[in-house]
């Protein structure tokens, strides 16, 4: 393909330091990309961010809910590497997601029900995906989708101020493709999801971690946000070097956020959790 066959997509994100990239591996690309390299329809989106106040130091992940028939709703995950553990604790299954040449690319959830992580080789390939789980009913309403806990925030990946990706198009379908971004970005809205404490870069000491519960609430009820419950995190061995002694009175802080074309909320409760954790990034599922 010559020059005048590509297309950029440029990304900017204000009220962060000066960091730009071209890498295809960002959660905040990710999502387009079956959109650029095979034409295909891909859902509404709406990237997620940590930090502190109003500033998105860090990318949580990004959101999609893709199209009907087959509404599904996906979280690609902003963690380096993409090297993740899955921790089921009732059954304290400690499960690596990934091998040497295989890495967790995105998590998917199926009529509000069972969800299942997809991963990929280092071509790009689909290779397998872990055993489907069931998203926890809390109430009839009210779901738990999964907790990502997070050994501290230079795990996750750096907002860029300047994200900026070359895809190679066919000039017979560029317009169309084109057309598919646009309408998934038209209603985008960033969130920040914080700890309830005024923090800095580097407050998560050595000894402490970051815990992220995501729960779907299917009445848009701003009052589910005082039912989500007790926290859900690893406790101990042998995800934690030491088993925690109590977790009740941890305070958290709770973010809505909103999805286009998805009627409900999925809250995003943040918190930090004293313990070491023995992988960078670990999934729990009760």
């Amino acid at each position: 393909m010559t020059l005048e066959d590509k297309v950029t997509l440029k990304l900017t994100f204000e009220n962060v330091e000066e960091f730009k990239t071209t890498s295809s591996d960002s959660s905040l690309i990710r999502p387009y990309l079956k959109a650029f390299t095979e034409g295909k329809y891909i859902g509404t989106l709406n990237n997620i961010f940590y930090g502190y106040g109003m500033k998105p130091t860090f990318v949580l992940g990004t959101l999609e809910k893709t199209p009907e028939p087959k509404s599904k709703i996906i979280f690609f995950p902003g963690v380096k590497g993409r090297k993740m553990v899955r921790y089921i604790s009732q059954q304290r299954i400690f499960e690596p997601l990934q091998t040497e040449n295989i890495i967790a690319d995105h998590f998917t959830l199926e009529k509000l029900e069972k969800w299942h992580v997809t991963m990929y080789n280092h071509e790009g390939k689909k290779v397998s995906k872990i055993p489907q789980m069931s998203a926890i009913n809390i109430s009839d309403d009210l779901k738990f989708w999964f907790s990502l806990s997070i050994k501290n925030e230079f795990c996750l990946e750096k907002t860029p101020s300047e994200l900026t990706i070359e895809f190679p198009l066919h000039p017979s379908d560029s317009n169309r493709r084109i057309d598919i971004i646009s309408k998934a970005r038209k209603d985008a809205v960033l969130h920040i999801v914080s700890l309830p404490e005024n923090s800095t870069v580097g407050y998560i000491s050595k000894e402490e971690f970051l815990n992220f519960e995501f729960y779907l609430d299917l009445n848009n009820d701003d009052t589910q946000s005082d039912k989500l419950g007790q926290i859900i995190a690893p406790t101990g061995p042998p995800v934690l070097k030491f088993k925690l002694i109590d977790i009740k009175n941890i305070s958290y802080r709770v973010c809505p956020v909103k999805l286009p074309k998805f009627d409900g909320i999925i809250w995003v409760r943040a918190s930090k959790l004293p313990g070491i954790l023995n992988e960078d990034c670990i999934i729990t599922c009760p």
